[in-house]
């Protein structure tokens, strides 16, 4: 599909783009006026590990404290935190929601941490991220204390039994001076020396421990706090009613095009290109008489010169058929043969539409004999059975009665007899047929036309089934096929909006022929005449019809 197709599509569906733009933009706008404003609250903490003022920080302590900071943030938003929180500020929320309002972000390339919470309350933003760090460094400094509590009794406990071993060997080295063992007194000398240092190095331990009772561990040394801000993090309604609209916009255009993509019925002429064999007239057909006089006239005739039926070397006999079973075409072939009459060429109407017969209907003409009747002859004399319509070289030759098995006689040499004299008398042969995916007419009429021309109203026929009207028309042997489309509405007209219409160009209607009595309407062998009948009827005013039907109403 290429760029002007699209724009054609996307310009007869534009109104499904504008509701769709319109529905998507006030549901995401009602959805979002309906929500309350959410504020957030941010502050900025880092990792302190407390030293001597004489130290200096080592690069392991700061590489510990890199690689410690995402367990921090995790520990940060552990559930004892939040349930401290919620209790200590009363919030009506529970340990999950809270959660799920609460963010960390690390400051890429630092140590620090951004804590940030959303809340409908600005101030209840900021009271809840200075809350998780105040609570955080409590439980820390908690846990720090009990730490240090139990290594102090660990100590102690140590430094007992280290002052009982160098008693208990004092005790020894005394025996063992008073017996001059010399042996077991060097021994005990080594060990109450061995003794006597762990002990002095256990209360140096306690001594250290009783120190870092303040300063040990992790805590979170707040950089800048959390302020309350009044301005809402929900996206602005503006904004997000355009996105929607925008979203709306691009959904309704695929979907348009995917229905375009997926469609086949016939809407113009690019939707009919690609059928082989199938040439594509370029006016498009207002549907029927029932329409403005000048729009008609001139669309046909425009359409008589595309289709080279005006012009001398043109198609001389022709199938006229609409593509899809039950679109009559009636009121189009009448108004393509006045056109053709109007320019001086003698044209004759030629209805083989035996099961549904309508050309005689329009005109009031009888149906008595027609088609049908020369079709029982050896040999046929069509010319007396064709009716002369206007005064102005349209004559029609009606289907005639239909007996069962007469639809079978269009593939005998009689019918091609009857063709032959048509060709001979008259300048424009007009075969009225059914659809070719109705009735094996249209196949067998067409080998013996020299084109056809094929009517397809505008949005209810597919391109499959014009495809295949071409290719059975194309078996029975006719070359040339033409395609016009027709619009509008449809609006069967009658005999008197026809006179009216013919009397606004000049042209008069002629009075319908009376039936012979030797044909009664039921018989359909060949008539008998007791003269030869006259192959033009000359016009007569109608008796008896208003004007009050025009066409060009």
């Amino acid at each position: 599909m290429d760029i002007h197709r699209i724009l054609i599509v996307l310009r007869r569906r534009a109104y499904i783009v504008v509701l769709s733009m319109l529905s998507a933009g006030l549901l995401l706008y009602a959805m979002n006026a309906s929500k309350p404003p959410i504020y957030a609250a941010k502050t900025i903490f880092f990792l302190a590990q407390p030293i001597a003022p004489d130290q200096r920080p080592s690069y392991d302590t700061l590489l510990f404290n890199d690689r410690i900071i995402p367990t921090y943030a995790e520990l940060i938003r552990s559930t004892p935190v939040m349930k401290d929180v919620i209790n200590q500020l009363n919030l009506p929320l529970d340990d999950k929601t809270l959660l799920a309002d609460t963010e960390i972000i690390v400051v890429r390339n630092t140590q620090l941490l951004q804590l940030q919470v959303e809340n409908e309350s600005a101030q209840t933003a900021a009271d809840i991220a200075n809350t998780i760090v105040r609570v955080f460094n409590q439980r820390q400094a908690a846990a720090q204390q009990a730490e240090i509590v139990e290594r102090q009794r660990q100590l102690l406990d140590s430094l007992n039994a280290a002052q009982a071993d160098t008693d208990r060997t004092r005790e020894l080295l005394q025996a063992a001076q008073a017996r001059n063992d010399a042996a077991e007194t060097q021994r005990l000398s080594e060990m109450l020396v061995e003794y006597q240092g762990d002990y002095k190095r256990l209360n140096e331990q306690i001594a250290l421990t009783q120190n870092a009772v303040t300063a040990f561990g992790l805590q979170l040394a707040v950089v800048e706090p959390a302020q309350p801000v009044t301005i809402s993090v929900r996206t602005n309604t503006v904004i997000l009613t355009g996105l929607g609209a925008i979203f709306g916009a691009l959904f309704s255009v695929a979907l348009v095009l995917a229905m375009e993509l997926l469609n086949t019925r016939i809407r113009s002429y690019e939707d009919a290109a690609g059928v082989p064999k199938l040439r594509l007239l370029r006016p498009v057909l207002p549907l029927g008489l029932a329409t403005s006089g000048v729009t008609a006239s001139g669309a046909y005739r425009e359409l008589c010169l595309q289709s080279s039926m005006s012009a001398n070397d043109g198609p001389r006999t022709w199938l006229i058929s609409g593509v899809m079973p039950g679109f009559d075409v009636s009121d189009m072939i009448v108004l393509l043969g006045i056109t053709l009459a109007q320019a001086g060429q003698r044209v004759v109407l030629v209805d083989v539409k035996f099961d549904q017969p309508t050309l005689h209907s329009l005109f009031g003409q009888s149906n008595a004999a027609g088609l049908s009747t020369a079709l029982q002859q050896e040999r046929p004399m069509v010319r007396d059975y064709v009716l002369q319509l206007t005064d102005r070289n349209l004559l029609l030759l009606p289907t005639g009665p239909v007996a069962l098995g007469v639809s079978g006689q269009l593939a005998a040499r009689r019918f091609e007899a009857v063709v032959r004299q048509l060709q001979r008398d008259y300048d424009i042969v007009l075969f009225h047929t059914l659809a070719p995916a109705a009735s094996v007419d249209a196949a067998v009429i067409g080998r013996l036309c020299d084109a056809a021309l094929l009517f397809v109203q505008t949005g209810t026929t597919r391109k499959q089934v014009l495809q295949r009207a071409v290719e059975q028309l194309a078996a029975g042997g006719l070359n040339e096929m033409q395609m016009v489309l027709v619009k509008g509405r449809r609006r069967i007209p009658s005999v008197s909006s026809i006179r009216a219409w013919l009397e606004q160009r000049g042209t008069s209607l002629a009075r319908p022929a009376a039936q012979p009595a030797a044909y009664p309407a039921t018989q359909v062998s060949a008539p008998v005449y007791s003269a030869a009948s006259p192959a033009y009827v000359e016009p007569q005013p109608i008796a008896g019809i208003d004007r009050v039907d025009s066409l060009d109403e």
